[in-house]
């Protein structure tokens, strides 16, 4: 694998979890690419998200993932993959009646964070990166749909993953604040030389921030 080749896919099957869903999937991509994953609801692309974050087995084929063989990953090796990676969903995922700072400290925790002081400094970082600083001690449920996906972001930056693995991050949002996420998160890309995979049906979001796109139809992935 090349250096910067953060993902390589040769040939692979992959599950929705139950059953094959695409085949011969064969792909790279290194660091700092944007690349969306586009196509119908039930194409797949779910279900390619969670194999490369390990929720769903991969039944054929090589995958390898920040250097994680897919294929032979054991089930002890799945925290430390996943801990290189950062993921945004759709539902946001966050703990409602909790402050911002306690959710991001809750996953801090998780991953390993011991010093509480460097978790309170990695939380402000993040958190000023997605502009919510002045945030920090509200509950997560008074906050607006596009500010608790900056939350979202901003969890997903604290381990400083160098890939984000996005799943419909704007769906239940307004035009007007999904192109303030997409705005962030082209500039996390950027500035930390982060990969982004981000899967959306959104054809305007397509047309306004292009980037490298691939297709999910009939069982297979194809560049559009």
């Amino acid at each position: 694998m090349l250096s910067d080749c953060l993902l390589e896919i040769e040939d692979a099957t992959i599950s929705n979890g139950k059953e094959e869903i695409l085949s011969r999937v064969s792909l790279r991509l290194h660091e700092a690419e944007f690349c969306y994953l586009i196509g119908k609801t039930g194409s797949g692309k779910t279900s390619f998200i969670r194999t490369l974050y390990a929720e769903n087995k991969l039944l054929s084929g090589h995958a390898s993932v920040l250097g994680h063989d897919l294929m032979n990953l054991k089930r002890k090796e799945i925290p430390d993959l996943r801990r290189k990676l950062g993921m945004i969903f759709q539902s946001f995922q966050l703990f409602q009646e909790w402050s911002v700072a306690r959710n991001l400290a809750y996953v801090l925790s998780v991953t390993g964070w011991k010093d509480t002081a460097e978790m309170e400094a990695r939380i402000k970082d993040v958190l000023s990166q997605v502009g919510l600083l002045d945030k920090m001690n509200e509950h997560v449920f008074y906050l607006s749909g596009g500010e608790k996906q900056r939350v979202a972001i901003a969890r997903a930056l604290l381990n400083k993953p160098q890939i984000i693995l996005a799943d419909e991050p704007t769906g239940n949002l307004d035009a007007e604040t999904s192109d303030d996420i997409l705005f962030l998160l082209r500039d996390v890309a950027m500035s930390n030389g982060t990969t982004i995979i981000l899967a959306t049906h959104d054809q305007r979001v397509l047309e306004k921030f292009p980037a490298r796109m691939l297709m999910f139809k009939d069982g297979q992935v194809r560049e559009d």
